[in-house]
């Protein structure tokens, strides 16, 4: 976090009661920055350094902790090096089951105890079986736990068990860590190609504006993110990007005339100095 330093007025009474004051709002040299986007310029709260008046004090920026760019010796510094192949790319978002509520309630959802969680419709629960994580009406979010055999099956014969997670803690669903999912920052990879935890830089989303959609997006990427989760239809040179929504993968597949759809291939580097501030403590 970087703070730009601060001077304040200062009143002080000399023997002969000559009143002298001065003061100003100086700002401090900005970071090097060469992606240029909206999101690399980030402030912080001023440290108190004395009795500044309130209307004297500094705008605080209010961005997202996800999007803060704590200043750091590897930041902008690198690209890291490339991997030698170019990545296909799938979305993957979390379920809601108002979006797949068509049909009668006729499949159970149950945890890895056999207890069933809720009781809905064919359609979501097959969506929920390819997504890993889901919504329920109630508003509780349930995440892929294990197989188990007391499951009905999902359209491809899997029988998979899932947890009731807590829902402010876990908006978006559980990675392979038991780390929170992001929206537009988060991948499920093939482990033996990027290790989970991994940050990685990929080029062609530097500077693409993200669409402004169901309360994400908005603003421009820096092409930073990291390999959070797994799946089991990622194999090889082959990454899926947790677009957070349907509807945000259904606008991200159309941006710049559909060259960042579904099955694009593109150039990611790994451990980019740059994209340092996403790696996880």
């Amino acid at each position: 976090m970087s703070y730009a330093p601060y001077m304040h007025n200062a009143l002080m009474l000399f023997p002969m009661l000559i009143l002298s004051c001065g003061g100003g709002v100086l700002s401090g040299p900005e970071s090097p920055d060469t992606v240029a986007a909206p999101l690399d310029k980030r402030g912080g709260p001023p440290r108190d350094l004395g009795k500044a008046t309130p209307d004297r004090a500094r705008p605080v920026d209010r961005a997202t902790p996800v999007d803060k760019k704590p200043a750091g010796p590897d930041r902008n510094l690198h690209t890291g090096p490339a991997l030698p192949n170019k990545l296909k790319i799938t979305y993957y978002y979390l379920a809601h089951e108002k979006d797949h509520s068509p049909g009668p309630p006729n499949e159970t959802i149950v945890d890895s105890s056999c207890k069933p969680i809720a009781t809905v419709s064919q359609k979501f629960y097959y969506a929920l079986c390819i997504e890993g994580s889901g919504k329920l009406k109630d508003g509780r979010v349930i995440n892929y736990w294990t197989k188990c055999s007391c499951a009905p099956p999902c359209s491809k014969g899997a029988r998979i068990c899932y947890k009731v997670l807590d829902a402010k803690k876990f908006p978006w669903g559980l990675g392979a860590k038991g780390n929170g999912l992001i929206p537009l920052r988060s991948w499920a990879v093939d482990k033996s190609v990027i290790p989970l935890g991994t940050v990685v830089y990929a080029p062609a989303w530097d500077g693409v504006m993200m669409p402004k959609v169901d309360g994400l997006g908005g603003w421009k990427h820096d092409g930073c993110f990291r390999a959070d989760d797994v799946g089991g239809g990622i194999k090889g040179y082959h990454y899926d990007f947790f677009a957070g929504t349907r509807a945000m993968y259904l606008a991200l597949s159309k941006v710049a005339g559909g060259k960042y759809k579904t099955w694009s291939t593109f150039t990611v580097h790994t451990n980019p100095g740059r994209c340092a501030y996403l790696k996880k403590p």
